[in-house]
């Protein structure tokens, strides 16, 4: 009776059932900040406080005080475009080049002068 409780224990932990696991699956989250008029931003992805993190990058250096406009949660690629007075950011689960023109077309929508300025991409590695 003990060999089999053990077995069942063993078997239990091997599967990830019945104990704590060293690796907790996290979604993958990306984040932009931006000071109110959109010309200084900061980004994170693939971090446990990306809001915070883009904030920091954000306003680093300058004193600014930024806010996170845009926060998601998908594996994928990811590209930020940044206009006169706006900003476009795209998504893609699979091709870069469509996350850009996504991008672009959502700053196009606000502004003049839009430009990719950063891309990434996401894969739930922490």
């Amino acid at each position: 009776m003990f060999f089999r409780s053990c077995c069942v224990v063993t078997l239990l932990a091997l599967a990830g059932c019945g104990g704590s696991s060293s690796q907790l699956e996290v979604p993958p989250e990306s984040a932009v900040a931006f000071t109110q008029d959109a010309q200084r931003y900061g980004y994170c992805y693939d971090s446990i406080d990306v809001s915070g993190c883009a904030e920091r990058y954000c306003s680093e250096g300058s004193g600014r005080t930024c806010q996170t406009l845009f926060l998601a949660d998908q594996e994928g690629y990811y590209v930020l475009a940044l206009g006169n007075q706006g900003w476009g950011v795209g998504f893609s689960a699979s091709d870069r080049d469509h996350a850009g023109k996504r991008a672009m077309h959502q700053c196009e929508q606000q502004t003049e002068g839009c430009r990719e300025v950063e891309s990434w991409q996401t894969d739930g590695v922490k």
